[in-house]
């Protein structure tokens, strides 16, 4: 069964945020709903604030993971993180809806790496989609899957400590990677691993390995 990461999340704060015109009331009483995986979560609401500071964290047990396609098709609702920017005391008046989402966002989860994520919250629905204001996060963690490879290095650098790639490799520079860049990095940390014995382990596959790996890199050969 493969590994996978808790995807964790902190809502940081909302700004510019902009109700809509047809709600009965102008007071701004928000707070964010996470939809995922048929589940929804909540934060606690800020009263009377366009631009809030919630700094709460959701956490998306690693369990959901074993539920994803083998044939690495999730299903729709594992697909994407639904930020739903809520009113507490909310009506619409041309829908009569209570707890209607001021704006939402949808992130895909296989394009979230690890550092700050600004989203932009949108009102309506196709063409009369209007913007709502922006919801800053931090991703603490992404929810990808945890290589062996990982474990792997992480035993080497205490066995081998005269291994380089072992000893210097950093577990949150890779995953602060977009995906196909974490597959070339351990690419280049192939020979490391294979040859604990090794004094280097760290390879270049390609010219564009030094510069997007470099930081890295600079650790290793200096």
């Amino acid at each position: 069964m493969l590994k996978y990461e808790d995807i964790k999340i902190r809502v940081l704060r909302a700004e510019d945020l902009r109700k809509p015109e047809t709600w009965l009331t102008r007071q701004l009483d928000p707070f964010v709903e996470l939809q995922f995986g048929g589940v929804a979560a909540f934060s606690t609401h800020v009263v009377d604030s366009a631009d809030p500071v919630f700094n709460h964290r959701f956490e998306i047990s690693a369990s959901d993971g074993p539920l994803r396609s083998p044939y690495g098709i999730d299903p729709p609702e594992m697909q994407f993180l639904v930020f739903r920017l809520m009113d507490k005391f909310s009506t619409n008046l041309d829908t009569h809806y209570l707890d209607e989402a001021i704006g939402v966002a949808k992130v895909a989860v296989k394009t979230l790496v690890r550092g700050p994520l600004s989203v932009r919250l949108m009102y309506g629905e196709g063409e009369e989609q209007t913007y709502a204001g922006t919801l800053h996060l931090q991703i603490e963690n992404d929810g990808s899957e945890y290589p062996p490879e990982l474990d792997l290095i992480s035993k080497i650098s205490e066995s081998h400590p005269q291994n380089l790639m072992a000893k210097h490799f950093s577990e949150d520079f890779y995953f602060s990677l977009q995906l196909e860049k974490r597959k070339r990095l351990l690419q280049c940390c192939r020979p490391g691993y294979e040859n604990p014995k090794a004094e280097v382990g760290l390879f270049a596959i390609s010219t564009d390995d030094y510069v997007d790996f470099k930081s890295y890199f600079d650790k290793v050969i200096r």
